[in-house]
């Protein structure tokens, strides 16, 4: 699952101002965490269809500090979460309830 934000857009909301970065903190929110001894999946921060940041095997006991540049010609930015691929074993595959929450999204503007 992904959300894939327009920069553009954002750079219009705030003319003046120039977009240098995002951060984000990626985890399980424990309030809807279902099986956290099994959880475990991937973050991935992609630029313009480009890997820029990434956290694989993300346990929910864990996070991940998302701090990426962003360049005046970037033009899409995308949060990507996917299944950490573990197996326990053949009749419990790893599928069940991996869930990530962004807490904290911020974009960093700077004067031109």
């Amino acid at each position: 699952m992904g959300l894939t934000i327009d920069l553009n857009a954002v750079r219009n909301l705030v003319p003046g101002l120039r977009i240098h970065s995002f951060t984000a903190y990626a985890g399980e929110p424990p309030s809807i965490r279902i099986t956290p001894a099994y959880s475990e999946l991937d973050v991935w921060v992609l630029v313009d269809g480009r890997l820029r940041s990434c956290r694989k095997a993300l346990r929910a006991d864990q996070g991940f500090d998302i701090q990426v540049n962003i360049a005046e010609q970037d033009r899409f930015l995308t949060l990507m979460v996917t299944d950490g691929g573990i197996v326990y074993n053949k009749y419990w595959p790893a599928n069940h309830m991996d869930t990530c929450g962004f807490a904290e999204p911020a974009f960093g503007l700077v004067w031109p």
